[in-house]
């Protein structure tokens, strides 16, 4: 007698979903984490905070800085940590959500980059990041940078200046 399984269906990753900024204070320093989820935000953090608060028997004082969905959420999301990287902060003990902690001066400034993003169309983003990571012989490459930079540009009224500045 035969027995038949039936496969597994592979679900589709959606390609919208939530991108917030949410403020820990501990021992009076004021972490931000960047994140992403594509259930409740509000989940995602009450699991976060469970987590942190089982592994350091400490809970800390937290806020919602900012969330909203988005198209290409994972492409906004790895942007404002490659533009926040050098802010990167480690936890010595691991938790739900410990990675993508920054420590950063101006948070209003963080929130103020965060609305940017949120107003532009994600494909500027996309071609932001896309002119970021290409590499010719491990060197950027200046006519491509500056052909999708150009694209970007005529995509929206908003030109692109230098990733470490600001946007006019």
């Amino acid at each position: 007698m035969a027995f038949a399984t039936r496969s597994k269906v592979a679900e589709e990753e959606p390609s919208e979903g939530i991108v917030y900024l949410m403020q820990m204070t501990i021992d009076d320093v004021p972490l931000v984490k960047i994140g992403i989820t594509s259930r409740s935000v509000y989940e995602r953090l009450a699991e976060i905070l469970i987590s942190f608060t089982k592994v350091y028997r400490y809970s800390p004082h937290t806020k919602l800085l900012r969330f909203s969905k988005v198209d290409n959420y994972k492409l906004v999301e790895q942007y404002l940590h490659r533009y926040y990287k050098e802010a990167s902060v480690e936890f010595e003990k691991k938790f739900s959500g410990s990675t993508e902690f920054f420590m950063i001066d101006d948070v209003d400034e963080l929130k103020e980059h965060y609305d940017y993003i949120q107003q532009c169309d994600t494909k500027l983003v996309e071609q932001e990041w896309l002119a970021d990571n290409m590499y010719v012989d491990g060197e950027k490459d200046s006519i491509q940078k500056e052909a999708i930079s150009y694209t970007a540009s005529t995509y929206t009224t908003i030109e692109v200046v230098e990733k470490s500045g600001y946007y006019s």
